[in-house]
């Protein structure tokens, strides 16, 4: 599940991220939940960002090493990792 939905939140994460934001992926408060859990994503450079489409609830970024779209009415998205 954890795996499964990842993509989502990390993408609704990635769009309004700033300098010195932090995300840490989880299920519950203890370490048998998942904090220390191995996810490839979270070691993948980014680069510099350009928001696209800020005024739709549909989301674009696009970093140096991703593109992000988001459209967070339907609950979709989708890391392309270059």
């Amino acid at each position: 599940m954890s795996r499964k939905q990842l993509p989502f939140y990390l993408s609704v994460y990635l769009i309004g991220a700033q300098p010195h934001s932090y995300f840490q992926w989880n299920w519950a408060w203890d370490l048998r939940a998942g904090p220390l859990e191995h996810y490839p994503e979270f070691q993948r450079p980014l680069g510099k960002y350009r928001r696209v489409h800020p005024d739709r609830w549909e989301f674009t970024r696009d970093f140096e090493h991703v593109s992000v779209w988001v459209d967070t009415e339907k609950w979709q998205a989708n890391l392309d990792w270059k």
